[in-house]
């Protein structure tokens, strides 16, 4: 039904993301590539055919087309934020030797630093726009790098938590806690919507 209704709005981008995603259901994973990028050359520039294609890629191990493609929607959209992280800290799930694995990391720090600096957040739209891009980014692969992530994921916690608190003012008040037990022992909730088929 997907590639009939690109038959018929050859124009349509959403058509476009729905017969590409399509393919990658099936693990026709090459040829959903190639037509996220015949959408993205014939139709009318589209935030969602970009944010699509960048996902596949990802997914593809494909990094640096995924960072290339992020770029180029940059240019399209330059106020789009989701955009700005895709571009600044995507990284690979495999890498073939610990010099990439290095070049990524430096890449994902200094690009954070960027990020958070240039994040603004001075009015409504900026405020949404910056929290659906962190709605939509994880920084798990991260954890294919085999290192200490802990610096690096509190950066990012600076970022989140900065963009979280000026979108909810009311929730970012500090809160009593409340001293720790004669024992010692803390109680500690988690509370997470992926718990059903992730760590996180």
């Amino acid at each position: 039904k997907s590639r009939e209704a690109l038959t018929r709005n050859v124009c349509d981008s959403d058509a476009y993301v729905d017969a590409a995603w399509s393919l990658r259901m099936l693990n026709e994973h090459d040829n959903a590539i190639a037509l996220f990028k015949e959408g993205i050359t014939k139709c009318t520039p589209s935030l969602r055919l970009y944010q699509w294609h960048i996902k596949l890629l990802e997914e593809c191990n494909r990094t640096k087309e995924a960072i290339a493609a992020a770029h180029d929607a940059m240019l399209l959209f330059p106020d789009d934020i989701l955009m700005k992280l895709k571009g600044a800290l995507a990284l690979p799930v495999l890498y073939d030797n610990d010099s990439e694995i290095d070049f990524y990391r430096h890449r994902f720090e200094a690009s954070l630093q960027i990020l958070q600096r240039e994040v603004s957040l001075d009015t409504p739209e900026t405020r949404r726009r910056a929290m659906f891009a962190i709605g939509n980014h994880s920084n798990a692969s991260l954890g294919y790098q085999g290192r200490n992530d802990r610096d690096l994921q509190m950066q990012y916690g600076e970022l989140v938590h900065r963009i979280m608190s000026a979108n909810f003012p009311q929730w970012a008040q500090p809160l009593h806690v409340p001293a720790v037990p004669i024992d010692g022992r803390l109680r500690i909730g988690y509370v997470s919507s992926r718990f059903r088929n992730l760590s996180a």
